[in-house]
């Protein structure tokens, strides 16, 4: 299915962990960044949050895949607000941009995130510049999600657990947590509500504060529940703040 634009596809990019889900970054006047999760029969726009023009490239983690960079700019010509974009997919699909001190305004061209150290992504300037980015250091809550079947059918029983330790010292939290449909839509946990709100608020979380595959959701699935892949996600952040404080979690499942 041809996407929702109609101007030039500058690349592809492909999920190393999902080969259905692919992102193409495309010429200004358009939808600058879609994305597929069937394999490209539908496309969804993916741009909130990106300047309006050109994206040259987009690069998945292959740490973390729920992790996407995105270099944007415009050839031959200054552009406030070009460069690196990262995506928090926890935070409303939007893309955050990322400041690269020193170097040129031209816009980023190329990006390549290494697989071998966590957090650096090299990023190619259209001005001949080469600039290494370091994702600041780990958080200090370690989170993990897990459901206990990773296929379902109607009728069978949906388990998701949560695993939390505070490698820190006593902090104030709140613990957002989102389900991702198959066609892209995030709902978030409790209320299922399309907007982001936490689930769950501790004041304060004390040092040492451990968990281990607590049910935060079970319920039985219905016939009427969309086929295909879904995905929890989970993320602490500080209390009323937009700091996030612990790793982002995710869990996959099908439904069938």
């Amino acid at each position: 299915m041809r996407p929702s634009y109609m101007d030039g596809i500058n690349c592809i990019t492909i999920d190393p962990s999902d080969p259905d889900v692919v992102y193409l970054g495309v010429n200004y006047g358009g939808n600058r960044v879609e994305k597929t999760s069937d394999g490209g029969k539908t496309f969804v726009p993916f741009s909130e949050g990106l300047p309006d023009m050109c994206v040259y490239d987009v690069a998945i983690d292959p740490t973390d895949t729920r992790i996407v960079y995105a270099a944007t700019g415009m050839r031959g010509s200054t552009c406030p607000g070009a460069g690196l974009y990262a995506l928090d997919p926890i935070a409303g699909l939007e893309w955050e941009w990322i400041e690269c001190p020193g170097i040129d305004p031209l816009g980023l061209y190329k990006i390549a995130v290494d697989r071998w150290e966590q957090g650096r992504v090299l990023c190619a300037f259209m001005g001949g510049s080469l600039y290494a980015y370091h994702k600041a250091a780990g958080p200090a809550i370690e989170l993990s999600l897990s459901t206990d079947q990773s296929q379902y059918a109607a009728g069978d029983t949906h388990v998701a657990r949560i695993s939390a330790t505070n490698t820190g010292g006593d902090v104030d939290v709140d613990l957002y947590v989102a389900i991702m449909l198959p066609d892209g839509t995030l709902f978030f946990w409790p209320d299922f509500s399309s907007e982001m709100s936490p689930g769950y608020w501790m004041t304060p979380m004390p040092e040492g504060f451990s968990i281990s595959d607590y049910v935060f959701f079970e319920m039985a699935l219905s016939d009427s529940l969309p086929g295909g892949a879904y995905t929890w996600f989970a993320m602490f952040y500080g209390h009323d703040t937009e700091d996030a404080i612990s790793n982002l979690a995710s869990a996959q499942w099908t439904f069938q």
